[in-house]
């Protein structure tokens, strides 16, 4: 089985995440299980939940609107980091593996 196919019987339900775990460490796979576009989309759902949050707690004097706006900014950053770097988080070859 390649590490491709495991991440599709992860991802389909088909296997769990224990198993996809000790398969990676047998083989040396990364023991990530989100891909870098997952994890994008799960900071820009993040992001519009905090604009939501954030401003009620603005808009009830809870908390300060600077500081929303550096915590909205921060994740606005993280976005920015993951699009523009699509293979921010593939494995990268060891020393002495060929490059594929």
């Amino acid at each position: 089985m390649t590490h491709d196919e495991a991440l599709t019987l992860l991802r389909s339900g088909q296997m769990t995440v224990a198993r996809y775990k000790q398969l990676a460490q047998e083989r040396g796979w990364p023991l990530e299980v989100y891909t870098a576009a997952e994890k994008l989309e799960c900071v820009r759902r993040e992001i519009a939940m905090r604009r939501s949050v954030y401003g009620n707690r603005v808009r009830d004097g809870r908390m300060r609107q600077s500081d929303a706006d550096r915590e909205i900014g921060l994740m606005e950053a993280i976005a920015r980091d993951y699009a523009a770097q699509d293979d921010l988080f593939q494995p990268k070859p060891s020393i002495g593996e060929a490059k594929s």
